[in-house]
């Protein structure tokens, strides 16, 4: 998962220069960094995969455990970030950030300390950026407070553009996969809104710090609740791309972050119904679709399940635990599909090489998948 600042100003003179061509928008300079890395345009519209099989066959896969510094901790709802030499972990318990060398798993430091007092964490989300002088942000969530991750693992306050959000108890931030940098106070963030979710922009503008909702991520206008909503979000700043997988629906949204032109790939029908909406039951009485989201420079990797928590539950008991990864390119077209031999959360190594499972049940957890 994974801006960069340069000058659109040519070389002229400079007596000669207008005011109109130094005013230059934070979007048009970001759009304009990017243009580094050539990427085919988005086809935006709709792809119907319903009893089809886009993947091919599916894979079988088989872990191979892996020996670390990680059976002392226990893992609740971990979410992973490799940066480097490094493997940034987030969990509910333990710290807020641990750090880990990759790929062998050492445990280096500890960022931050669960409270609510000076620089502690009570609703910790760590953001990944790719600004290559820093390891991410860590956001306090609660008051919307962030804090650049420096290199020397030490944290520094930043005040733009999260000024904005003050008090603003509508905006939340449930977890390290909800909210991205990409660019110099530049962030895209997905939260709930009126129509259920939405992807927003915070940023600033001539020193202004501004939050606008960008794109609307609701599937059923008689279905508001945030809650039916729930996704895996993704961003690759250098392809000006996003991803958003639905929990509760088979469905995959490609974004494309400076248009906002969008390609959904559906899986729930086998073509477009005008009138109909899509529903949502009892939310512990559904299928979870995606479960998870790692990204690399060239692929999205999606974790998905297929069925209900009870039937997994069982199957956990059973022993004979299985989930699936997608892999995905980031115009949205399917590469493979895995089946990998135990459940839990997982990353995808940088290289698109290889797999790594953390394991819901071992007290050794991580497991390695070689991707063929």
């Amino acid at each position: 998962m994974i801006i960069i600042s340069i000058s659109l100003f040519g070389c002229g003179n400079v007596a000669n220069k207008s005011n109109s061509s130094k005013q230059t928008t934070k979007q048009e300079r970001n759009k304009e960094e990017v243009k580094k890395i050539e990427f085919p345009k988005l086809e935006k519209g709709e792809v119907f995969y319903k009893n089809k099989k886009p993947f091919g066959e599916i894979i079988p896969l088989k872990g191979r455990h892996i020996e670390g510094d990680t059976s002392i901790y226990k893992f609740c709802e971990p979410e992973f970030t490799v940066k480097g030499k490094y493997l940034f972990v987030q969990s509910l318990s333990i710290a807020p950030i641990l750090v880990f060398s990759y790929p062998q798993l050492r445990l280096l430091q500890k960022v931050g300390k669960f409270g609510r007092g000076p620089k502690e964490f009570d609703f910790p989300a760590y953001v990944n950026s790719p600004d290559t002088s820093i390891y991410g942000y860590l956001l306090a969530s609660r008051i919307k407070t962030l804090f650049k991750l420096k290199k020397d693992f030490s944290l520094e306050k930043e005040l733009k553009p999260f000024d904005v959000l003050k008090g603003n108890s509508n905006i939340r931030f449930s977890n390290a996969k909800e909210i991205y940098n990409v660019g110099k106070e530049d962030f895209v963030y997905v939260s709930r809104s009126k129509t259920g979710k939405s992807i927003y922009n915070l940023s600033t503008e001539k020193g202004k710090s501004i939050n606008k909702e960008i794109i609307n991520l609701g599937l059923n206008p008689k279905r508001r609740s945030s809650f039916s909503y729930i996704g895996s979000f993704g961003v690759n700043a250098k392809k000006r791309r996003m991803v958003y997988a639905y929990k509760y629906f088979k469905i995959v949204k490609f974004f494309d972050m400076d248009t906002h032109e969008i390609k959904t790939i559906n899986f729930e029908r086998e073509t477009f119904k005008e009138n109909s909406v899509y529903k949502v039951n009892g939310l512990d009485a559904n299928v979870t679709h995606y479960w998870k989201i790692s990204t690399s420079d060239k692929y999205v990797y999606l974790l998905y399940s297929g069925r209900t928590p009870v039937q997994v539950g069982r199957e956990m008991m059973k022993h004979k635990c299985y989930i699936y990864v997608e892999k995905y390119d980031w115009n949205g077209n399917p590469i493979s599909k895995y089946k990998l031999d135990r459940w839990g959360y997982f990353f995808a190594d940088p290289n698109d090489n290889k797999i790594i499972l953390c394991s819901a049940d071992e007290d050794e957890p991580f497991f390695e998948y070689i991707l063929p």
